[in-house]
């Protein structure tokens, strides 16, 4: 299963696309799901993020891309080249 959220100072909100039905979980619960996981819009909490990324032991399974198709645009294959201070248009891949 793959879970796509939207990170809010460390919750998320997952979004069911067969009903629409939001609901607002924090991110270290939803780092246990198995699968793969977007995150999107990480960027003012990413040096929560990356910490929780280590303590779950996914780091390294994690990579980046910032401003997608913007002016700007920079692509991390490696979670540890991140930097605390991430645009707010950042999404996260977290492949298990």
């Amino acid at each position: 299963a793959t879970v796509i959220a939207r990170c809010v100072e460390v919750c998320i909100c997952l979004v069911d696309a067969s009903t629409n039905k939001v609901a607002r979980v924090r991110l270290k619960y939803i780092l246990d799901f198995k699968g793969s996981k977007v995150l999107m819009k990480t960027g003012r909490s990413m040096k929560k993020v990356k910490a929780l990324l280590d303590e779950k032991g996914l780091l390294d399974k994690a990579m980046m891309v910032q401003k997608c198709g913007m002016e700007g645009e920079e692509i991390y294959p490696s979670m540890r080249d991140v930097d605390e201070n991430a645009s707010y248009f950042s999404v996260i891949v977290v492949e298990e």
